[in-house]
């Protein structure tokens, strides 16, 4: 079997599930919205139909909010490759690691909250391992932790593909040693999200899953998002495949948990990036706290903060774009906004990796439809 890390940082470049049906998880559209630009759309299309035939993958899906209007969905290839389903915007897929934003966000409001604080050790709300007085939540959120990669564990990447709690998971962790002093570095590493995903079940009583719905999912009407962790494949989403092999089984959603469990629609994952990055889910001052030490981590034009990342520039930058990326066996997902529009675009398909590629597809789509959008890679 195989097993992918779900990426998150992008330094710029110059399991058998059947498609679900469309009426599972339609939206109503908002009337009190303007039309989208008919001409933009159209430009918009014709891109991103271009991109996916110079990438040769299956399908991709994209969608863009502008303020005031509609949402636009793009939609272009198929769905299935065997059936050779047309694609349809209502379909869904494994976002991966755009999937820790939204963990981000019920640790960000527990803070404004007061449940827990930023700066508290892991210890403070889930002990157990050796190092948890040693670590913060921040640090966690910011992956600059030290804490090794759970993935890399044999016996973990022997069974991907089968269920797992996340007690389980963590105790891949408990004879390591952390990789760096914490708080000294930066390493992107699954395990940080788990561990935050224990410490929402141990403040709340609920699982981190229940929290996001209550919270965000729920209030926002995102109804194609969900993690479906008890289910083999995936809620249904449209195969994924790896290098033309449908791989959708490959790893249970049980065994990413908080680190990148959620599906959901392009649409969707687009309102999200409004919602999260725009101002309807924290106030202004925690929205700020996401930046505190932001990590410099490319030549001054890529930082991560708390849960998503600034390219371009400085997180305050103008023109900066504010996103996460994730990938997982047969998926590859982008979410990225610009304050300066502001603009939500997100990015999903059904092929990673593939040949040639280097970085994801949904990466690459991204940068064909930034210009389009007005705004060069």
């Amino acid at each position: 079997m195989h097993w992918r890390y779900m990426l998150a940082l992008w330094v710029p470049v110059s399991l058998l599930g059947c498609p679900a049906s469309p009426s599972d998880h339609d939206t109503a559209p908002d009337t009190s919205l303007a039309p989208f630009d008919a001409e933009l759309a159209g430009d918009l299309q014709l891109a991103l139909e271009q991109a996916r035939e110079d990438l040769d993958v299956p399908g991709v899906a994209a969608a863009v909010q502008l303020p005031g209007t509609e949402l636009w969905i793009g939609v272009t290839g198929v769905a299935d490759l065997e059936t050779e389903e047309p694609l349809l915007a209502e379909h869904r897929f494994k976002i991966g690691s755009v999937t820790k934003t939204f963990v981000a966000a019920v640790v960000l409001q527990l803070a404004e909250e007061g449940s827990l604080g930023l700066d508290d050790t892991l210890d403070q709300h889930y002990d157990g391992l050796p190092w948890a007085s040693d670590v913060t939540l921040r640090q966690l959120l910011m992956h600059s932790s030290g804490i090794p990669e759970y993935g890399n564990a044999t016996a973990f990447q022997l069974g991907a593909d089968e269920p797992w709690t996340d007690e389980q998971l963590v105790q891949l962790l408990a004879d390591g040693e952390l990789a760096f002093e914490p708080g000294t570095e930066w390493s992107y590493a699954n395990s940080n999200y788990v561990l935050l995903g224990l410490v929402i079940r141990s403040v709340t009583g609920d699982t981190w899953d229940q929290q996001v719905a209550a919270r965000l999912l729920d209030p926002l009407a995102l109804t194609s998002l969900e993690a479906p962790l008890d289910d083999a494949s995936w809620g249904g989403v449209v195969p994924g495949y790896w290098n033309g092999v449908d791989s959708t089984q490959d790893v249970h959603p049980s065994a990413v948990a908080a680190a990148g469990a959620m599906v959901g629609s392009a649409g969707d994952v687009a309102r999200w990036g409004t919602a999260w990055l725009g101002g309807e889910v924290l106030t202004s001052e925690m929205a700020d706290e996401r930046w505190v030490d932001a990590i410099e981590l490319y030549d001054g034009v890529l930082h991560c903060g708390c849960g998503l990342y600034s390219f371009g520039g400085a997180p305050t930058d103008a023109g900066v774009e504010l996103f996460h990326n994730g990938a997982l066996n047969g998926y590859s997902s982008w979410m990225g906004y610009r304050p300066d529009g502001p603009v939500s675009l997100a990015v999903l398909d059904n092929a990673w990796p593939g040949a040639g590629m280097d970085t994801s597809v949904a990466q690459d789509v991204a940068g064909v439809l930034w210009p389009v959008l007005g705004w060069e890679e």
